[in-house]
């Protein structure tokens, strides 16, 4: 079928993700919503957890230590600090996406253990991975 265009998934969510990130970084007040919440589950644990980590003009620390915890690295049990910036990208790329569905969590921080032996066996996991500082999760 000539003319027909087709997007791969990640060509997608990489232009959603550009969209959201490009609103954050124009400071782009509409962008934001100024309730910000997250609904997970890992596909690890099978733990869930929906958490309201922004209200009232600033982060609620006891979401965002519910979060780090979900966002564990599942493999030794180590737990990290996720960026907040990742989370206000993950509420925007849901609420994108316009899906009333938890994301499954696939994986969040890795330590430097879980990191470099993903490394080892698989080449597609980067040796300096924005897992290992909590700016990254795999999430579908």
């Amino acid at each position: 079928m000539r003319g027909l265009v087709t997007c791969g998934r990640r060509h997608v969510l990489k232009g959603m993700l550009g969209t959201a990130a490009f609103g954050l970084a124009a400071g782009n007040a509409t962008a934001m919503p100024a309730v910000r919440s997250l609904s997970m589950r890992s596909l690890h644990t099978d733990e869930q957890l929906t958490a309201t980590f922004f209200r009232n003009g600033r982060y609620d620390p006891v979401a965002l230590e519910e979060i780090d915890y979900l966002l564990r690295d599942w493999r030794t049990g180590g737990v990290h600090s996720i960026d907040r910036n990742l989370l206000d990208l993950l509420c925007l790329l849901h609420r994108e996406a316009g899906s009333a569905e938890p994301f499954h969590l696939i994986s969040g921080y890795r330590s430097p253990e879980t990191n470099a032996a993903l490394a080892a066996a698989n080449g597609g996991v980067a040796r300096r991975s924005l897992h290992l500082d909590g700016m990254a999760a795999d999430i579908r």
